[in-house]
């Protein structure tokens, strides 16, 4: 099975380490054996040592820079396992070597022997440790036989107080069990657990490609989103505006007539044409709201951003609306703090938002109300509050005020005008601008929304991130006419629309 890319660089990355820890190793012979035989100290035999350092530093100088040609040509999993079970191997031929000249079975450092097969372990497959294991436990007796039966000298150190102890068999096979049941259980225990952990490995590794095949399906799912998204504002637009302008027709024409320039118009006529008068001027706030909503959902709504000083947008929008408020019987209050930073995005989104809000509030708000717009800094962040004491929104539908076209059952009974788009634009801008809108609503007793913007610093990134992307605009046919596929949007975004300009009054 191929290893996976994560766990070979794992594996690269543990050769690298058991480098470094053998330069250790050789720092350590050589320092030793130098200490060690300073005058007056342990008798050894200093040469040999110190040619088996320098030839484990040569090896190892070679490892190094096998492992240095792996930046510029990755190696695959069979050749690095095959090179750790090559450096294992000399490491344990070096130390047998080792043994031999500091006492032999006699030297009880031969349990260093045990340090390579967890080394092992966590280099090499399950198999390939125990072979490890065998080879060391060959190595091991080969030498304990060899100075048992003479065939190589045996070398003392006086220092270990045991001499001779290698031409005891009896020791010398206890001493060979002991040592050869350790290494076995050493690659037991070893192994045992470092497979339980690249078992989990495995997992993590399997979950990790799983989630990220599942960002990517999902990162296509929302550039596909945004797509339709994309498509859908640019469809509202154009319905908006086609509808606008015989719309607009319609009242210039009804104007007329209503001004007894086509002759005197009296008694159930003017009423009817005063009522006519009334839904198209409705019909042309919902085409507004339709054509507010498309602009605010554009996929790069910060292309044109700049700053934005929301102290003058309160008072100018608490400035339209202030005569539509008196004239129900509502106080209108604004409280704008001086010397706020500016908001950077769209002027005429932000005025959007802040329009609805505060018309809304005002709409669904009984004479004698109050409706307050505040401005407070705060954590990077301005945020706005609308409060009002109107009629309240239950709790089973905010979750839906935010949608299209909705309306809650109080505000219909209250109100008889209004699209159900104010509070998606809001939502829109809001989402446009990088914020977080919150609403806290008591039926009968008022509402109040929250909306929190990021300062210039942080809208600056939002607008980066918006504008970096290619657009999704597409161009608009040279022919002037909609493609096809048009009329079925068209239908959709015009349906309520329709609805709405059909019902009858009663």
């Amino acid at each position: 099975m191929q290893a996976h890319p994560l766990a070979l660089s794992e594996l690269v990355a543990r050769l690298r380490w058991f480098v470094a820890l053998r330069w250790i190793a050789v720092a350590g012979i050589a320092g030793a054996t130098i200490a060690l035989r300073w005058p007056g100290g342990v008798a050894l035999p200093v040469v040999p040592l110190l040619l088996i350092a320098a030839a484990i530093a040569a090896l190892n100088l070679l490892h190094w820079l096998q492992l240095r040609q792996t930046d510029a040509a990755p190696i695959t999993a069979p050749v690095a396992s095959r090179r750790a079970n090559l450096q294992i191997a000399l490491d344990l031929f070096f130390l047998t070597l080792l043994l031999h000249f500091v006492g032999g079975v006699e030297n009880p450092f031969y349990a260093y022997y045990v340090f390579h097969i967890i080394i092992a372990s966590i280099l090499l497959p399950a198999l390939a440790t125990y072979l490890q294991a065998t080879l060391a436990l060959l190595l091991f007796g080969g030498l304990a036989a060899l100075e048992l039966s003479g065939l190589i000298p045996h070398v003392a150190v006086a220092a270990l107080g045991i001499g001779g102890a290698y031409r005891h068999a009896g020791y010398v096979l206890a001493v060979f069990a002991a040592f050869g049941s350790t290494l076995y259980l050493a690659a037991y225990f070893a192994t045992t657990i470092v497979g339980r952990l690249r078992e989990r490995e495995r997992e993590v590794l399997a979950l990790r490609d799983s989630l990220l095949a599942e960002q990517e399906r999902l990162r296509q799912a929302y550039g596909r989103l945004q797509e339709t998204e994309a498509a859908k504002s640019r469809h509202m637009r154009r319905v908006g505006h086609q509808l606008r302008a015989p719309l607009g027709a319609v009242q210039t024409l009804l104007a007329t007539v209503l001004a007894g320039l086509a002759g005197p118009v009296e008694g159930e006529a003017r009423e009817l044409l005063e009522r006519a008068v009334a839904r198209g001027r409705e019909m042309l706030g919902l085409v507004d709201d339709l054509l507010a909503l498309a602009r605010a959902q554009e996929v790069r709504p910060a292309l044109h951003a700049r700053p934005v000083s929301l102290e003058e947008t309160v008072r100018r929008v608490a400035g339209l609306l202030a005569a539509e408020a008196a004239a129900k019987g509502i106080a209108l209050e604004a409280t704008v703090p001086g010397g706020l930073p500016p908001l950077l995005g769209d002027p005429a989104g932000i005025e959007d938002l802040l329009a609805n809000l505060v018309s809304n509030a005002i709409r669904y708000t009984p004479a004698g109300g109050a409706v307050r717009v505040s401005v407070a800094p705060g954590d990077g962040r301005l945020v706005i509050t609308v409060s009002d004491t109107g009629i309240g929104i239950a709790l089973d539908e905010l979750p839906h005020i935010f949608e299209e076209f909705y309306r809650s059952e109080r505000a219909r009974a209250l109100a008889r005008e209004g699209s159900g788009l104010g509070l998606a634009i809001v939502r829109a801008v809001v989402k446009a601008h990088g914020g977080e809108v919150a609403v806290e609503s008591t039926p009968g007793q008022g509402t109040a929304f929250t909306v929190s913007l990021p300062l210039a610093a942080r809208s600056e990134d939002t607008a980066s991130d918006l504008a970096s992307g290619p657009s999704t605009q597409a161009p608009d046919r040279q022919d002037g006419q909609p493609e096809s596929r048009d009329f079925g949007m068209l239908a959709q975004c015009a349906g309520p629309m329709l609805q709405r300009l059909m019902e009858v009054e009663t």
